[in-house]
């Protein structure tokens, strides 16, 4: 048996499937959106955590048998900071998020916008991670100077369920930085969503060669 996990905006969902990918059963909890201002969109992570166990116990007790693996996905962008633990600091950021909206406006005037376009082909929005960290360490420095980790949410669910920080390669919407950091940053691009308290200081050393692209 195979268990699916998909922790959407605003539905927590888990498929069981048998070894020939038949569907056996379906399991689903809505999750709740907090929204402190017009603008911001937040979720509590232990919420979420809360709705996976649920719906994965149902799943996993109907199936009637252990599963052999487990895969997560969830929604994209935001960003959710994590301590060492992979606590969160703070309620995590959804991608529906608009409080960097500033943010992206100056870098549409500044041409930083159109030269992440010619890079890599996407294009940015508020609710995507860069423009968030951005408006973070503007707004709510204390909070990346707690975290160890900022992640998607599919990637704080995994670092609770399996106690280790998920590693990966930076999404096309995160600028990369070419200045290296030490020790278990370094594994990270500066400017991803990896490693938020370590991004602060790595990208101090290169404001003068990408400031806009940076945390700070």
């Amino acid at each position: 048996m195979l268990i699916g996990i998909d922790a959407g905006t605003s539905v927590v969902k888990a498929v069981a499937f048998s070894d020939d990918g038949d569907v056996l059963t379906v399991e689903s909890r809505q999750v709740k959106l907090y929204s402190p201002s017009p603008d911001r969109w937040e979720q509590d992570l232990e919420e979420t955590l809360s709705a996976v166990g649920e719906v994965v116990r149902a799943v996993a007790g109907r199936a009637g048998g252990t599963p052999g693996v487990v895969g997560v996905t969830g929604q994209g962008d935001g960003l959710w900071l994590l301590d060492e633990r992979g606590r969160s600091v703070r309620r995590g950021i959804t991608w529906l998020d608009a409080r960097s909206s500033p943010i992206v406006r100056e870098w549409m005037a500044s041409g930083v916008f159109e030269a992440l376009y010619r890079r890599n082909g996407n294009v940015m929005f508020p609710g995507a991670p860069a423009p968030l960290l951005r408006a973070l360490a503007r707004q709510e420095p204390e909070s990346l100077a707690r975290a160890a980790t900022a992640a998607y949410c599919k990637d704080a669910i995994v670092q609770r369920l399996t106690g280790s920080p998920a590693r990966g390669r930076p999404t096309s919407r995160t600028p990369r930085s070419r200045s290296s950091t030490s020790g278990r940053a370094a594994t990270t691009p500066s400017c991803s969503p990896y490693a938020a308290s370590r991004t602060t200081r790595a990208c101090s050393r290169h404001r003068t060669r990408s400031p806009a692209l940076c945390a700070r």
